[in-house]
């Protein structure tokens, strides 16, 4: 494989634009996962792709690109604010914001099977 350093893959992938950050990932031979990539671009000041790897590398069944993942599951934007969701997530947030919660959490199950009954 190739490598490149630090500055030219964050000038590289323009977290502005997911075309750039899936050309980087497929560069680096690391895979491309959606939810991660929208978890980097809403919780970090200035997204980077060493921001995204960080992310990316807990994952050890996400290994090289061909292991992307380029939807959210069917995710929606927002989502009708209910009992359950208050319940699970706290009250007080925006539907955009429980969505968000919520498509995190898919994202997570996807990635690993919950391990307990």
């Amino acid at each position: 494989g190739f490598s490149i350093c630090r500055d030219c893959a964050n000038t590289v992938a323009d977290f502005s634009n997911e075309d750039s950050v899936i050309e980087m990932a497929q560069f680096a031979n690391v895979p491309f996962v959606k939810n991660l990539y929208i978890d980097v671009k809403r919780t970090s000041k200035n997204p980077n792709f060493g921001e995204y790897l960080k992310k990316i590398a807990p994952y050890k069944n996400f290994k090289t690109f061909s292991d992307s993942v380029f939807t959210t599951d069917h995710a929606e934007e927002t989502v009708s604010i209910t009992p359950e969701l208050e319940s699970r997530w706290g009250k007080g947030y925006n539907e955009e914001e429980y969505a968000y919660f919520e498509n995190v959490l898919q994202g997570l199950i996807a990635i690993k099977p919950a391990t307990t009954a």
